[in-house]
């Protein structure tokens, strides 16, 4: 699987926009980076190759399964785009 990162700058005043643009692109919310730029990133991903695996993720807090299913859903929604 490759997997392609970018990783925005939650300062920016035009963040929406740039999300925006790239869920269009087929990209969807992976993570946050706290601190990143000194200021918090916003990390957007698009994966290509194999199906994500997610029955074999490991999680084991509440919090760690409801991020999972976030990501998950928001994957599923550009997916195809």
């Amino acid at each position: 699987m490759i997997s392609l990162q970018v990783t925005l700058n939650m300062a920016c005043p035009h963040i929406g926009v740039v999300v925006e643009l790239l869920r269009e692109k087929g990209f969807f919310f992976g993570g946050m980076a706290p601190r990143w730029f000194g200021t918090d990133g916003f990390l957007m991903q698009k994966l290509f190759g194999s199906e994500t695996e997610y029955e074999e993720i490991k999680l084991y807090t509440q919090t760690a399964k409801e991020l999972l299913s976030f990501i998950r859903s928001d994957r599923e929604a550009v997916h195809g785009v």
